[in-house]
């Protein structure tokens, strides 16, 4: 039984993903026993193209509805990175007018900083995939370290 919203979770996963796991089914049945299908005729293969083209409306109308908001942040963010670097540069063209400093010396730094930030940036976004392979890694390494039961120098259970 389905309750909640469309994209509530029903016995494990979400809506979404059981009309991708309905839509596999149906194009695996159709692939191993394409010599039935094709035997009952052009209504039944219109038929079979109609279910696949329904099952998949529903998470189609989702992609476009996160299409839209990840749309909109995409938006607000670079528009909030561009007006941070006109600010950053505008506050060093005011620090080359009032304390005279060299416009190359100023443009410079603002360019190390903005390079060095970036990086940083990149490096912060790579942090989920790495706590990943480090508990990947420690249950990996758990299953290496394991005492085996079995002794194979000495040939003998232990």
């Amino acid at each position: 039984m389905q309750w909640g919203n469309k994209r509530g979770k029903v016995a494990g996963t979400t809506i979404e993903s059981d009309a991708y796991d309905k839509a596999n089914a149906l194009v695996s049945d159709i692939v191993l026993n394409y010599k039935t299908v094709f035997a009952f005729g052009e209504k039944n293969v219109s038929a079979i193209f109609e279910k696949f083209h329904d099952l998949m409306l529903l998470p189609l109308n989702n992609k476009i509805k996160n299409a839209h908001l990840a749309g909109f942040f995409f938006g607000y963010a670079q528009a909030s990175r561009m007006i941070f670097l006109g600010l950053i540069f505008w506050l060093g063209s005011v620090v080359i007018k009032q304390f005279n400093y060299d416009p190359q010396s100023v443009y410079l730094c603002i360019n190390v900083l903005i390079s060095a930030s970036m990086g940083a940036g990149m490096s912060i976004s790579n942090l989920p995939s790495i706590q990943r392979a480090k508990s990947s890694a420690r249950k990996i390494f758990k299953v290496i370290d394991e005492k085996s039961e079995l002794d194979v120098r000495e040939g003998k259970k232990s």
